[in-house]
């Protein structure tokens, strides 16, 4: 059975004062993860899984939906330099906001299909890509389409390195959702750049990597 606090915590999140209680519904998730009782990983095992490909030649972090940018928080120590698109207006100035403070970081607003090319070909080093910039409900964005996944794929294959790993949240909705592509469509379009790598899925996560990356 599938608990309410993700979606406890997603109508909560505007409210002021949100902070002091989101430790506790992220342990409770974390909980019901650890049991096997919760399908969708919680925050803490994303940020786990983005934490597995940092290392000394991949110190860049890039980000699609950047929401409230809590995943940003739990990330940033370990990075260089990161950047986050986001298609809200709002929730873009909301996440400058709460990082203006740290100049590593950088909030991008606008479409993720559009964005993340240029902003990967003026980069041009390696990076850990986490792509969320999904259409989720009312607290977000509608782009023209409710995901630019196969965009956002796409263009992180036409102007990244051969050294970035891809991330995808959601994984479970790929092929199942009318709105999301096939695995089978994003393992060919991978396939079709990057010879060499690799699509797997793990805790909901598509990865696009090298082999050799784990």
């Amino acid at each position: 059975m599938r608990s309410v606090i993700p979606f406890l915590e997603y109508y909560l999140r505007p409210v002021p004062g949100f902070g002091l209680v989101q430790p506790v519904l992220d342990a409770l998730q974390l909980r019901r993860w650890n049991l096997h009782l919760e399908p969708t990983p919680p925050r803490a095992v994303k940020a786990d899984l983005v934490l597995r490909f940092a290392s000394p030649r991949r110190q860049a972090f890039v980000e699609t939906g950047t929401f409230y940018g809590d995943l940003l928080q739990l990330v940033r120590d370990r990075f260089e330099v990161l950047h986050s698109i986001e298609l809200s207006p709002g929730l873009a100035r909301r996440a400058a906001r709460r990082f203006a403070s740290e100049p590593r970081i950088h909030v991008h607003q606008g479409d993720s299909g559009e964005l993340l090319g240029p902003l990967l070909r003026e980069l041009a080093r390696p990076a850990v890509l986490w792509l969320d910039g999904h259409y989720s409900g009312p607290l977000t964005a509608r782009g023209a389409t409710d995901t630019p996944l196969l965009r956002e794929i796409d263009s992180a294959l036409r102007y990244g390195t051969p050294e970035d790993v891809l991330l995808a949240d959601d994984a479970r909705l790929l092929g199942t959702d009318p709105a999301y592509p096939t695995l089978d469509d994003v393992r060919a379009l991978v396939r079709a750049r990057r010879g060499d790598w690799d699509v797997t899925v793990e805790c909901d996560v598509l990865k696009a990597a090298r082999r050799d990356d784990r």
